[in-house]
């Protein structure tokens, strides 16, 4: 993996506080539904 294809250190924590409003809000199964339709939005794998 390319250093500009990484994710700052900011940039997780932002992830990880969202993630963590979505497990407060709609649980696991919202989480993993946000979380796999944007993988396959950007083509992670």
């Amino acid at each position: 993996m390319k250093n500009q294809d990484r994710l700052s250190d900011e940039e997780i924590k932002v992830i990880l506080r969202a993630a963590d409003e979505i497990l407060g809000q709609g649980g696991r199964t919202l989480l993993t539904r946000v979380t796999r339709e944007k993988t396959v939005t950007v083509g992670i794998r």
